[in-house]
């Protein structure tokens, strides 16, 4: 994968802390979703056993780091490693970013919004929703189905996602969904 990407990626401003990214899982299912849209990002992603994966992607976070362009902090106890942009690496992907199109950055912007936002079971059961071909190899396919429910619910609550994928997560038609949720207040 090209570095200008997830150099942009870290770089947008979605108005969260230090413009990173939760962690490194939350940028492979970012860079997964933004290759479904644009395949020019050539990122060969395959099933894994945490979803979506793609080694490349994983050599191109380890080449920035080492030019010392990102940092990869220590794994915490959800699993995030949070990745940012050193000082370096912001002047950097400010040169970057001019050579990415318009709408890879959007697509990058929203879909960073979206995830960001999102707590890591929330991730989890999203990604595999919208990208049920990734989920085949996971280790956490028990888990996305005890969890879904719940997450379905938090994240619709939260105003992360839309009442109608909420509803196609939990696994209800809108109308009923929409009903449940009112039945809740």
């Amino acid at each position: 994968m090209d570095k200008k990407y997830v150099l942009a990626l870290l770089h947008i401003n979605t108005g969260g802390e230090n413009n990173g990214i939760s962690g490194q899982t939350w940028l492979q299912k970012i860079m997964y979703a933004a290759s479904k849209a644009h395949p020019e990002l050539e990122c060969d992603f395959a099933p894994h056993i945490h979803g979506m994966y793609s080694q490349r992607l994983k050599y191109t976070l380890e080449e920035l780091k080492t030019e010392g362009l990102i940092c990869m902090e220590e794994d915490d106890e959800d699993g995030r490693r949070p990745v940012h942009l050193t000082r370096r690496g912001h002047v950097k992907a400010e040169e970057a970013i001019k050579d990415v199109k318009p709408s890879i950055l959007r697509s990058l912007y929203s879909l960073k919004s979206v995830f960001s936002r999102l707590a890591y079971r929330e991730m989890i059961v999203l990604s595999y929703t919208k990208f049920p071909e990734m989920k085949e190899k996971s280790k956490l396919v028990k888990e996305y189905e005890m969890w879904r429910k719940d997450a379905a619910l938090s994240m619709v609550k939260g105003g992360k996602i839309s009442r109608s994928l909420g509803a196609k997560i939990y696994g209800m038609g809108v109308v009923e969904f929409d009903d449940y949720l009112d039945s809740l207040v």
